[in-house]
């Protein structure tokens, strides 16, 4: 941050999985396959991400670290909200790195990209697929708490409008207000079209919550606001 110009990274819709992790959507799509499923899409479902891409991803972050100065993830970090493939995408985040000096920096002991090594702060909403996870394949929503679980230090519980104020030289430069729009039932995806797997809802309740949320910033902080969802 030089002067006042506030610089952000954003990365949305890692998918991350679990490379033991046989998730729902790959079980899914397996019995699609057995019915003629072309291969790349069942390649695209069951194996949402490259491990190359991954690396190269983190690499470029730690590179250019002295560039930007908060990390924002908008949502779908794990491609399904097991506890495994949710810790994975956790480790990702910010698993200590121990290549201090070598120009692996960005990979932790295990030789796995993370994001730590950076040392910026990171904020993360959850999307649909943070919070799909269900024995009849239903879409996500929030009352799976497998993600709060496992991102307590980023996501508190209870709460699905959640503000962060970025200070620089102690004012108040932004404030990233994170809103989870995941389904609060299966049910009320009934009705909203398109794909079952990418359902989110506008509630009455939280968009009240987000306005009354950024108005109390804007009045206390006095700083400029960034809704992410």
């Amino acid at each position: 941050m030089k002067g006042t110009n506030l610089r952000l990274l954003h990365i949305s819709d890692l998918h991350l999985q679990a490379t033991d992790d046989r998730n729902i959507i790959t079980k899914i799509f397996t019995m699609y396959k057995d019915n003629g499923l072309r291969d790349e899409i069942f390649n695209y479902f069951s194996k949402p991400f490259d491990e190359n891409t991954l690396e190269a991803l983190a690499k470029l972050a730690y590179d250019l670290r002295s560039y930007y100065d908060v990390i924002l993830i908008s949502g779908d970090t794990a491609h399904t909200a097991s506890v495994k493939n949710l810790a994975s995408a956790r480790r990702f985040i910010d698993n200590p790195y121990s290549n201090a000096g070598s120009d692996n920096t960005f990979l932790n002991d295990w030789g796995e990209p993370t994001l730590s090594s950076c040392g910026k702060p990171i904020i993360i909403v959850p999307g649909n697929h943070d919070r799909f996870e269900s024995p009849n394949y239903l879409p996500g929503h929030n009352g799976y708490p497998q993600f709060n679980d496992v991102f307590h230090d980023y996501w508190h519980p209870g709460n699905n409008v959640q503000g962060h104020v970025i200070y620089y030289k102690r004012s108040p430069q932004l404030a990233v207000i994170c809103v989870d729009f995941s389904l609060k039932s299966p049910d009320h995806s009934k009705g909203l079209g398109g794909s079952w797997w990418g359902q989110g809802k506008v509630y009455e309740d939280e968009l009240n919550l987000l306005k009354s949320e950024t108005y109390r910033i804007r009045r206390e902080y006095r700083c400029d606001v960034l809704w992410m969802f």
